[in-house]
């Protein structure tokens, strides 16, 4: 087989597989394409309108979809744009690719100029002309180098070379076959894709905002003039409402509290927006505020708690919400009243299933509501509620994620976001059921959609979350007051997260979803040698933690639709599934001895504190607070007391039969997934006085507190990314490398 070699890279062209010192890399179709484009054409710049062309044929598709998978192409093969070594940017001009490029065959060893077509062994041989593809490529005349007198003069020195070389021969004679093969191909899927750009509406693909940070949860306004959304700012912070018109100007900032603002509706006459906003630090009510403001700013209005979801009916009449049905979860889609003094739960159930409900939207005639359905944090299905009836209709079976959902203007179908194969993608279903078909001509990594009234135009989020984890000097930031280079990196193209090092300190745990599902890998503990360990091929993979003797490993999986807890030995891959329940069992952790794993459960509708014997057996809850919940779990080294995290602060249970009520450890310290536990201490990152995120630990025997130093990155707000060797010497952090999300809009979506 022929290979490119670049680097310590080779690129496999018969199998699309792309090495990196011998070791496979997870390679897209469309990263292999563009790969290859550039390769052709190594020390040449090639246009974005040729890359584009080459890459996605006759599909109409944004810039911003090239720049992102340039973007993952350079983090896929570890390069720094403001430094290149393979990819340089031509600025408003395109790319190239600037390592020198040679062929090999799949054992690493160049090709021979005997075994090659003339042209490219003429490229193994000249050094003289930028990299050796750009020496096959050059032409002496300076005319293009596929012109017809060069063909032709290069044909005749082939045929020369068949008279010398019957191996030759038999080895173009092959590859002639296969090129027509590969030509049939290119020619069947160049009409496949053409045929399904036929039968597919002509998008027009363009950013909207493009703010610094994450802009989210789109929707236009009745007349389809303006758009309202959220965004967080640079600093990836909290959340506020902005509204733009489409086409002109920038955006209008009508919202600065230091609160998150999401879920955005707009008031059928256009004149006000309702929006959530989530409860302030430290409120015991922690469900959200509804809220409304006149659509280009105003006054504020609160009209009461939710928990969650957002939608305003045509006739202005009700707004569509997610609630709990009598003041405990789980959530049931509930209509209030602009006014708040009405309200009317339409998703009860008499059997009290545990599943949550969310996401709701108003049929165009106002008499359905469609929905989400969530039977764990990772698993939902699209339904349909009548209003008057309050009768159901299942629409979608597979239990994926659901993260928003619109009508069509006919109200013959349902648009929504999901991750059935395994990347979030636009999906469309007949609202009377059946099979759900796929928008390819969006990208894949689509957060929440709006569509405007007549249908014509499509906005939507594209979210892109690239975390790295890296090892610290701790001795060494608590000396310099801050983070210096790190020992060490383990990084991708994607997510990595949760690291924990193990027992003896000499490796690593961390969930990575480099394959494009998340997976728990291990690693040496200065990053070398990773190795995947579990091959799920799904989504919710999470929370690794070491056994004891450093044998097995511990972590949580969405399998067949439900949160629960496993162990896999990581000698003999033995996977044992220890919980199986319903409701979500997460976020499991270890006992010192090794008999038991505590865990996070919502078996009683609220998070509480469960342990499981570690070779199976039944689950028994331990925190039994009725006023309060927790979780998170972490064990003291002796094993007599459970810490756990709650609303953002550390609590301490004692473990003796007459251990007493759980002590508070920290207060108005806003403490996220960044904590964890080491002998006497509890490390924790939170906001500091100037609002920037320290590094503290607190001694929960003596209550002394110490800061060590300011964190001066961003971490990714819901997965852990914090631990710290059993020597106490290093430091593992999970920090969001790179995020994209960019609201775009679809001209001529109907």
């Amino acid at each position: 087989m022929t290979r490119y070699r670049f680097g310590p890279f080779e690129l496999e062209l018969e199998t699309g597989k792309l090495f990196r010192e011998g070791t496979p890399l997870p390679l897209t179709r469309r990263k292999f394409e563009m790969l290859v484009v550039l390769l052709q054409n190594a020390g040449q710049v090639v246009t974005k309108e040729e890359l584009m062309s080459r890459v996605w044929m006759d599909q109409a598709v944004d810039e911003t979809n090239l720049t992102q998978q340039i973007y993952n192409l350079r983090r896929l093969l570890r390069e720094d744009s403001r430094q290149p070594e393979f990819i340089v940017t031509i600025s408003g001009t395109g790319y190239r690719f600037i390592a020198p490029v040679s062929l090999v065959d799949e054992h690493g060893n160049p090709l021979a100029p005997e075994s090659l077509p003339p042209q490219l062994a003429d490229s193994s041989t000249n050094s003289g002309k930028g990299s050796p593809l750009e020496a096959s490529l050059d032409s002496p005349s300076g005319s293009h180098p596929l012109s017809t007198t060069d063909r032709g003069r290069r044909f005749a020195r082939y045929l020369s070379s068949w008279r010398q070389s019957p191996r030759l021969f038999w080895i173009t004679m092959g590859v002639a076959l296969l090129g027509l093969g590969g030509i049939g191909m290119v020619i069947f899927e160049r009409w496949k894709d053409g045929k399904e750009a036929d039968e597919s509406p002509a998008f027009r693909i363009r950013p909207l905002a493009s703010l610094p940070g994450i802009e989210s949860h789109p929707s236009f306004s009745p007349d389809g003039k303006f758009v309202a959304f959220t965004s967080d700012g640079a600093e990836y912070q909290n959340e506020d409402l902005f509204v733009r018109l489409i086409g002109e100007g920038g955006p209008l900032r009508l919202t600065s509290h230091p609160a998150t603002d999401h879920q955005v509706a707009w008031s059928p006459d256009g004149l006000q927006l309702a929006f959530l906003r989530s409860a302030s630090p430290g409120e015991e009510n922690r469900r959200y505020r509804l809220m409304t403001i006149p659509a280009l700013g105003g006054t504020e209005r609160e009209i009461g708690r939710v928990w969650g979801g957002l939608d305003w009916s045509r006739d202005g009449r009700y707004l569509a919400v997610s609630d709990f049905e009598q003041n405990e979860p789980p959530t049931r889609i509930v209509l209030l009243s602009p006014e708040g003094n009405y309200r009317n739960v339409i998703t009860s159930s008499e059997s009290k299933e545990n599943f949550f409900d969310s996401f709701p939207r108003f049929s165009p005639d106002g008499t359905r509501v469609a929905f989400a359905r969530w039977v764990s944090d990772h698993s939902s299905d699209l339904f349909i509620v009548e209003i008057a009836t309050r009768r159901l209709r299942q629409l979608t079976f597979d239990q994926k994620r659901i993260p928003s959902l619109q009508w069509t203007p006919d109200g013959e179908e349902i648009i929504f976001v999901s991750n059935s194969t395994g990347r979030k993608q636009i999906w469309r279903i007949s609202a009377s059921g059946g099979t759900p078909s796929q928008v390819s001509q969006v990208g894949d990594t689509v957060e929440h959609i709006a569509l405007s009234r007549d249908g014509k135009l499509l906005a939507y989020t594209q979210q892109i979350n690239d975390t790295v984890i890296e090892i610290h000097s701790l001795e060494q930031a608590s000396r310099n007051k801050g983070l210096a280079q790190p020992l060490c990196t383990v990084d991708s193209s994607r997510t990595e997260f949760s690291p924990r090092f193990s027992p003896d300190g000499t490796q690593l745990v961390f969930t990575s979803a480099q394959t494009g599902s998340d997976e728990i890998w291990i690693a040496n503990a200065d990053c070398s040698q990773p190795q995947q360990v579990t091959q799920f091929d799904e989504e919710g993979v999470g929370s690794p933690r070491w056994s004891p003797d450093g044998q097995s490993i511990v972590f949580d999986r969405r399998a067949n639709q439900q949160a629960d807890i496993f162990t896999i030995h990581l000698r003999t891959r033995e996977v044992r599934r220890l919980t199986d329940h319903p409701a979500a069992d997460i976020m499991p952790v270890w006992s010192p001895d090794g008999d038991w794993i505590f865990f996070t459960s919502e078996r009683k509708g609220r998070r509480q504190i469960w342990k499981v014997p570690s070779k199976g057996g039944g689950a028994l809850q331990v925190t039994q607070d009725p006023n309060s919940q927790g979780y998170e779990p972490m064990l003291s080294p002796d094993g007599q007391f459970l810490f756990y995290n709650w609303e953002g602060e550390l609590y301490r249970l004692s473990l003796n039969p007459e251990g007493g009520a759980p002590v508070k450890l920290t207060t108005d310290r806003h403490i996220g997934r960044q904590w964890t536990l080491h002998k006497d201490w509890l490390y924790f990152v939170s906001p500091g006085q100037d609002e920037r995120q320290v590094l503290s630990r607190l001694n929960y025997r003596t209550q002394q507190t110490e800061k060590i130093c300011p964190i001066l990155r961003t971490f990714f707000k819901w997965e852990p990314g914090l631990s710290i060797s059993p020597d106490g010497t290093r430091i593992a952090f999970s920090f969001l490398h790179h995020r994209l999300g960019d609201l775009m809009i679809v001209d001529g979506w109907r």
